[in-house]
């Protein structure tokens, strides 16, 4: 009897060891280390993972830095590979050289992620062009990759960059994309002189400053950045476009000194 119980746990024991043998075996067998890895675009989009919407924003710019991220299935590597892709002709209407500038993509050793470089511009006397430039970019199989699901990847680009409801032309002149863009560029500087101060900006107004005050403790509705800021914007800001635009005089621009907005 003392026999009998003892060897029922070993016999049960023996095959619960068999089935788990046979399933990892099965498993292996089931993966295949030498098959090719998959690659795809990921762009974290399930609604529209086929397509990417691209533009300076508010900031301006005449180029944009817009790396494609990409996604492996498979193992790493120990060495670098090459990712292939071709671009759809018939469904681009992007000019390289003149609308974008792409590069090379690989997957270093050792990662699953990498990035197809590229990069959008505006060609100097198209800032004001409204047309929306679609670039159709499809990745294609070699010796390292085998392109899966997302394999085409739509990306339109938008250049320019409209007029904000802030702008006034007796704090600003008359508007253009790369005054709006030299704007940001000093008002962000404001970060690192007055980062308290700065913070409240972006707290109350956003971070395009572009943002009806509502909620701000003490400020009148409606009230513009540059009136409840105003000590802030004129000395740290405006002031300083005002003198860099009187040493590097630019067509178009006639940025008013900060004393004649009330008159």
């Amino acid at each position: 009897m003392i026999r009998k119980n003892i060897l029922q746990p070993i016999v049960a024991l023996f095959i619960i060891t068999a089935f788990l043998f046979t399933a990892c075996e099965e498993d292996l067998q089931f993966y295949d280390v030498s098959q090719t890895d998959g690659i795809y675009f990921n762009t974290l989009d399930e609604e529209t993972p086929d397509s990417l919407y691209a533009s300076f924003g508010p900031e301006g710019g005449t180029e944009l830095s817009f790396p494609l991220p990409l996604q492996m299935l498979g193992t790493p590597k120990s060495a670098e590979r090459s990712i292939k892709y071709s671009i759809d002709t018939e469904r681009t209407t992007a000019v390289e050289g003149i609308n974008y500038t792409i590069g090379e993509a690989v997957m270093n050793a050792g990662s699953v992620q990498a990035q197809l470089p590229l990069t959008f511009m505006v060609p100097s006397g198209m800032e004001e062009d409204d047309t929306i430039y679609d670039l159709v970019l499809i990745l294609e199989e070699n010796e390292h990759f085998l392109p899966m699901m997302s394999d085409t990847l739509k990306i339109s680009f938008y250049g320019l960059v409209g007029q904000p409801d802030f702008w006034a032309d007796r704090i600003f002149g008359p508007y253009s994309p790369g005054l709006l863009g030299k704007f940001f560029e000093v008002f962000r500087t404001i970060e690192n002189e007055l980062p308290t101060i700065y913070a409240d900006i972006i707290r109350d107004y956003g971070y395009y400053i572009d943002e009806d005050n509502i909620n701000g403790d003490g400020i009148y509705p409606g009230e513009p950045f540059y009136g409840f800021y105003k000590k802030v914007f004129v000395n740290y800001v405006f002031l300083e476009m005002y003198q860099y635009y009187q040493a590097n005089p630019t067509e178009g621009v006639d940025f008013p000194h900060p004393n004649t907005w009330d008159n």
